[in-house]
């Protein structure tokens, strides 16, 4: 061997001896006192596998759903002061929520699918000479003067409001147990939801065929969706009160993006055959904007039998759901020189009880 091999055999000798330990056995069973609570090892595929499915009895929140009005003042003049008249208060109605969780040690990885939707209503009638809604003055709809003629007065007046959720959360949580009796589970995820809102009013000038030939009538339909795309972040705790049931409570906060889209559509006719007209969208567009999400939970969980080696549970309790900045309505003026103006109101909310089944195997 000459004596160039010999210096390459060497160098490598030295160096495995220098980066190998001694005892490879006593390395590898070092106990370092700390523990990462995660290892691939202990991801069996066939365990520590979760499922749920919530029945959610929900209601809507939205400030922004009123509909006529009553104008105080000199003969009801435009002018005049404002007091509200009517408007849609939501009712509570079903959704449902269903998921899984897939457990590696303390860590978690899931997810769920979330679907609500509720559609309500309301109307008048009688509303007599002082009801009014704001006229736009320039294009002039709403009960306005086409023909040149005293418009009718408004008998009748009805809106409905409908929204539909649609959301898919994906999520990474981390478990932690603080003491016998209390656990708690930070999480963190990536959201994506679609919210649809539609809000369609009539004003008749006749109570029993509002849209019938010889009524005058006015019909506005109003769209407000969202895409959403964000993140959050949040804890869930657990305290185990006795061996029949735990106490838990949620909080998360997530902000992201969405796409706002809203469209304002006009359509109406005079009393008459052959009155009738269309006036097409008076506000239609959409646009990018920040926007955030807090949500709330808190309930009670009632471990179940276990049966064929699965630990069923039964939870029941309150959830609420606030998105901050989505857009609202757009509203009549309630002023003649004004025209169409934005609502103030941006927020829409979630609120109810949630019952939930799981199962954990």
């Amino acid at each position: 061997m000459s004596w160039k091999k010999w210096i390459v055999a060497l160098s490598t000798v030295v160096s495995s001896t220098q980066f190998t330990p001694a005892n490879a056995s006593d390395y590898y069973s070092c106990d370092t006192g700390s523990d990462c609570g995660f290892s691939l090892c202990d991801c069996d595929p066939c365990e520590g596998w979760s499922i749920y499915a919530d029945y959610l009895y929900w209601r809507p929140r939205r400030c922004d759903l009123d509909y006529a009005f009553t104008y105080v003042g000199a003969e009801g003049a435009i002018g005049g002061d404002v007091r509200k008249l009517a408007g849609i208060c939501p009712s509570y109605d079903s959704g449902f929520r269903i998921g899984v969780l897939k457990a590696c040690g303390d860590l978690d990885l899931g997810i769920h699918y979330t679907w609500f939707r509720s559609k309500d209503g309301s109307s008048i009638n009688n509303v007599d000479q002082d009801f009014a809604i704001g006229i736009t003055g320039s294009s002039g709809v709403v009960f306005s003067d086409i023909a040149g003629e005293t418009p009718p007065l408004i008998e009748f007046a009805a809106s409905d409001y409908k929204v539909e959720l649609n959301q898919v959360d994906v999520e990474l949580g981390y478990h932690l147990e603080l003491s016998d009796c209390l656990a708690t589970r930070l999480f963190s995820g990536f959201r994506y939801a679609n919210i649809k809102q539609t809000r369609d009013s009539i004003y008749s000038s006749s109570i029993e065929d509002p849209l019938g030939e010889n009524s005058a009538a006015d019909v506005i339909f109003q769209k407000a969706d969202l895409d959403f795309y964000g993140l959050y972040i949040g804890n869930k705790a657990s305290y185990k009160i006795c061996d029949c049931f735990d106490f838990f409570g949620g909080l998360s906060l997530g902000i992201g993006v969405g796409e706002a889209s809203q469209d304002f559509r006009y359509s109406g006719k005079s009393a008459g055959e052959g009155n009738e007209f269309i006036q097409g969208p008076l506000v239609s567009g959409s646009c990018w904007k920040s926007i955030a999400v807090l949500d709330l939970n808190v309930g009670i969980t009632f471990p179940l039998c276990n049966v064929c080696c699965t630990d069923l549970a039964f939870s029941v309790g309150y959830e609420f759901h606030q998105w901050f900045n989505l857009g609202g309505f757009t509203d009549l003026s309630k002023s003649g020189d004004i025209g169409l103006v934005s609502s103030n109101c941006c927020d829409l909310g979630f609120d109810g009880l949630f019952v939930r089944l799981s199962a954990a195997f």
